[in-house]
């Protein structure tokens, strides 16, 4: 027995006003995405056009961002939805104020901030620098201006290299200081001995 056979109640509110063609999407969006039907019956039903519009991906990101991600789903191509289903956990775990911002972001210029989120994976781990920044860096790009903090927020990856290899580098130069300093004090007496040396031949 099917998932929906098994919890009909559910399965037509989540398909509620929906006829035709599109009564065929949602219950194909009820059978890839089972969960839609542990959502409350006006975010399930949201869900169901989602992941009718956006196979595959819009389930994953109403769940996840609720009636934002309903919305926002609404407007994006397959594309934009497979990238927004990438980095919408991120997004959704952002504090309150940096979530708002990239919601509105996403809504005014979905495709610019999502190419912005492929090129720059990693910055909206919540509570981070590079998180604050980034969401300066997304709203700049919103009102049509070159983001202030670019370099501040080339992605994670490459901030954990730099962060990573800043001690590599000082303990490298460290560790050559030290070799130089014991290779010169192995080699002082010598070289003073020898300096008495010529000096008494002389």
């Amino acid at each position: 027995m099917s998932l929906l056979a098994r919890t009909p109640t559910k399965a037509a509110a989540a398909l509620e006003g929906l006829s035709g063609p599109a009564l065929r999407s949602g219950v194909e969006a009820l059978e890839r995405s089972p969960s839609i039907l542990s959502l409350a019956p006006s975010a399930a039903r949201s869900a169901v056009a989602a992941e009718s519009r956006l196979p595959g991906v819009g389930a994953t990101i109403v769940e996840t961002l609720g009636d934002d991600g309903a919305r926002i789903a609404s407007t994006l191509s397959e594309r934009e939805g497979v990238s927004l289903a990438r980095w919408s956990g991120d997004v959704a775990k952002l504090p309150a104020k940096e979530r708002t911002a990239v919601i509105s972001a996403l809504e005014k210029r979905p495709g610019a901030v999502l190419d912005y989120l492929d090129r720059h994976p990693g910055v909206l781990v919540a509570g981070t620098i590079a998180s604050a920044a980034a969401v300066v860096e997304i709203a700049a790009i919103v009102s049509g201006q070159e983001g202030p903090t670019t370099a501040a927020v080339r992605g994670a990856a490459k901030v954990a290299d730099e962060v990573l290899s800043t001690p590599l580098a000082i303990t490298i130069t460290l560790a050559g200081v030290v070799l130089v300093a014991l290779g010169a004090a192995w080699l002082l007496p010598s070289v003073l001995r020898r300096w008495r040396r010529a000096g008494r031949a002389a």
